[in-house]
């Protein structure tokens, strides 16, 4: 039997909102410092998962890794089309 291949959080968010038929993606910071996924399908911008506050850091360094962005800009937004 083939080993199980690994997915990380950020993964598994990207691929639902991609079968959810997802225009955008973005991360929305909460209070208590966990990121609310939002994806925005047929316009309208729907909450699809959450990263832990924990987790929050290396998930925005791994987005920021597979869309080419800078990694050194904390303080303002990106786009990484």
């Amino acid at each position: 039997m083939p080993a199980a291949i690994e997915r990380s959080p950020v993964e598994i968010l990207i691929g639902q909102a991609a079968r959810a038929g997802a225009s955008d993606v973005g991360l929305d910071p909460d209070d208590d410092g966990a990121l609310n996924v939002v994806a925005r399908v047929d316009g309208v911008r729907t909450t699809i998962g959450r990263i832990p506050a924990a987790g929050a850091a290396a998930a925005i360094a791994r987005l920021k890794a597979l869309a080419s962005l800078p990694s050194y800009i904390t303080d303002e937004p990106q786009d990484g089309r």
